[in-house]
């Protein structure tokens, strides 16, 4: 695999969704009791819901539930920032556990041992959260993605190129 965790902040069940129709099976991760941790390195697809999911009436979606720790999915998105190649797309970059450790690893050199790709719907670098400016400035192997010739790049656009790759 190519890529085989994503960590998301979404709570739609789009991309186990779209694993099925691809015909691959996958792990999910972001039940709010469940103390499970995504693997370092999975034989499977596996998703990983930051803010809880879309299921049942257990979605954590108000502002004290999004940012309420989840230990066992922080630790595993630190050790994936860690050890990965990061590709964050769609991701508004607010203060939420993803921008905590992230920040974290900013502030910690080498912390990020792979390069982190920053998809940006906007093409200005100026319209990004001075959160992420600062965090693509730091980290020695940022780099910032943006559409050709001025024009927005939406998440799934993104998501289509790379797969042609």
């Amino acid at each position: 695999l190519w890529g085989h965790t994503v960590f998301t902040t979404n709570f739609d069940d789009l991309m186990i969704q779209s694993l099925m129709l691809a015909g691959h099976t996958g792990r999910i991760y972001g039940d709010i009791a469940s103390k499970d941790e995504p693997e370092n390195d999975p034989r499977v697809p596996q998703i990983a819901h930051l803010h809880g999911r879309h299921v049942g009436y257990n979605m954590r979606n108000s502002t004290g539930e999004i940012l309420a720790p989840n230990p066992a999915l922080e630790n595993a998105f630190r050790r994936h920032v860690a050890e990965s190649t990061l590709i964050v797309v769609g991701y508004g970059g607010w203060n939420d556990i993803a921008m905590k450790v992230l920040n974290e690893a900013r502030s910690n050199a080498g912390a990020i041992r792979g390069n982190l790709y920053w998809v940006a719907y906007d093409p200005k670098p100026e319209s990004l959260p001075s959160m992420v400016q600062g965090l693509l400035t730091d980290c020695t192997k940022a780099y910032l993605v943006t559409a050709e010739k001025g024009a927005p790049l939406p998440a799934d656009l993104f998501m289509l190129r790379l797969m042609r790759v």
